[in-house]
């Protein structure tokens, strides 16, 4: 591994382990065992810089693997069921969480992100061409859940990745890792009902104070969604 990966895989490990405004710079270089006190700035510039390359490293697989799934679908003609749809949204994810927690720290480094960081993740992944599953997968639930109002839709998709990143990285931190008084589950039991909870949430009909409330306001306004 080059000085470059090293530095942001360490990154990405203590982030992950204590929060990005948590660890320092010179923490950074410290763990990855470079004596050169500006090998951070030498090779990144800034913290959001290097926070855009864990973004970059590890985005781009999740982001290969919903299309390799979507593109499956479709060649099978099983494309657009909300339930196949959800699937294609869980699954890159939970295949992380399969990882241990110090080879791949992105759903935690995620959480932390969506916790405390005032960064435009959606801006960083379009510029780094991460986001274009997710919008592919937007518009092909828009289809399959006619029934949901865009906006209403839009604004469920981003709240259930972001808790499906936030219920993965626990049973990666958590089931994975063995902690005391941590019942241990199947990560495939764990995902099936993931799967299951994210599909009924986004296909619900919505209540009549749901829909009053939004012709009262006007549009919902969405959160951000990366993952």
């Amino acid at each position: 591994m080059d000085t470059r990966q090293n530095l942001i895989a360490t990154a990405e490990r203590l982030f992950a382990e204590r929060g990005v405004d948590a660890v320092s710079m010179r923490e950074i270089n410290r763990a990855a065992g470079q004596g050169n006190a500006s090998a951070l700035h030498y090779h990144f510039g800034s913290r959001d810089a290097l926070i855009e390359a864990i973004v970059g490293w590890r985005l781009q697989p999740v982001n290969m693997r919903r299309h390799e799934m979507l593109e499956t679908y479709a060649r099978d003609g099983c494309r657009g069921g909300a339930d196949r749809l959800t699937q294609c949204l869980i699954r890159p994810m939970s295949e992380v969480a399969s990882c241990r927690l110090e080879e791949n720290g992105w759903l935690c480094f995620l959480g932390q992100l969506y916790a405390g960081s005032k960064l435009d993740l959606p801006a960083i992944a379009q510029r780094l061409g991460c986001d274009s599953s997710l919008h592919l997968l937007t518009k092909e639930l828009r289809a399959a859940i006619p029934e949901v109002p865009r906006d209403v839709l839009d604004q469920r998709l981003a709240i259930c990745v972001r808790q499906a990143v936030q219920a993965l990285a626990d049973w990666q931190g958590n089931v994975l890792q063995h902690k005391a008084g941590t019942r241990l589950c199947s990560l495939e039991l764990f995902v099936e009902n993931l799967v299951d909870m994210t599909a009924a949430a986004l296909t619900a009909a919505p209540s009549t104070r749901t829909l009053k409330a939004r012709s009262e306001s006007g549009r919902i306004s969405c959160l951000q969604m990366v993952g």
